[in-house]
């Protein structure tokens, strides 16, 4: 998935197919669940074990989250996987 989408369209394509996967579990809050997390991520394509999962979901929570991770942490994480 990465080679297409590195810059310009293709990138502006890739975060408009994330964004639709993420607003399939999207709640109320614009965030998800941190349980739903690896669900989206396998749906785009990336396949990252539970245990990375748990470390890095680890790393984009704040305090308050409440179990929750947001758009923008989501799209962060999901382009650490892609590199």
């Amino acid at each position: 998935m990465s080679g297409a989408y590195t810059s310009g369209s293709g990138l502006e394509e890739l975060r408009k197919v994330i964004k639709d996967a993420f607003s399939l579990f999207q709640k109320a809050d614009d965030t998800i669940d941190d349980g739903d997390v690896g669900v989206v991520m396998r749906y785009l394509g990336q396949f990252p074990s539970e245990d990375d999962l748990q470390n890095d979901l680890m790393s984009l929570q704040d305090a308050a989250s409440d179990g929750r991770v947001s758009y923008d942490n989501f799209e962060v994480l999901f382009f650490d996987f892609l590199h």
